[in-house]
């Protein structure tokens, strides 16, 4: 009613924003957009954001679907443990269970970060998924431009851990 607009926030509880600053937003249909953010509240595990350019429901339903850009200086700084999409981006991606004895082996190169409702899904260069979660003991050296983990039988390979009956 207000002309807010729902805003997931993938850092976290910080934002890369905040009310007065001008943002560069990229369209739903491809086009891009500059707005001046006139609030910015959180709400739930979600946040509540509004732009000057957009002071009603009508106004706001334009920039539905559309994703906030901000530039990577201007992130804030972020615990241990915790990367930006963009960090993962171009990292090899080896698991402990395949490869040369003493070593992981190569699964691929990550070339984008999915945020799914259960984890984060590191999407490699041929189109695998591979969930990023505790369970797979996930290690990552950014200096390295490495990500190990140790994957589950199958999850790369179908035919891994398949007998022949």
């Amino acid at each position: 009613m207000r002309g807010e607009l729902k805003l997931d926030v993938l850092t976290g509880d910080r934002t890369a924003c905040a009310g007065g600053d001008t943002v560069r937003l990229l369209l739903a249909g491809g086009g891009q957009a500059v707005r001046v953010v006139r609030s910015l509240r959180a709400h739930g595990r979600r946040w509540l954001i509004a732009f000057e350019e957009a002071a009603d429901a009508n106004a706001a339903s334009a920039l539905i679907g559309a994703r906030l850009i901000a530039h990577r200086d201007a992130l804030p700084p972020l615990s241990a443990g915790e990367y930006y999409d963009h960090q993962l981006v171009g990292c090899a991606l080896f698991d402990d269970a395949i490869g040369a004895p003493g070593g992981p082996g190569t699964v691929g190169v990550v070339a984008r970060v999915e945020h799914w409702p259960a984890s984060d899904v590191l999407v490699l260069e041929d189109g695998t998924l591979v969930p990023l979660v505790v369970g797979y003991e996930p290690r990552i050296d950014l200096g390295a431009r490495r990500i190990t983990m140790t994957l589950p039988p199958g999850l790369i390979d179908p035919r891994q851990g398949v007998s022949d009956r």
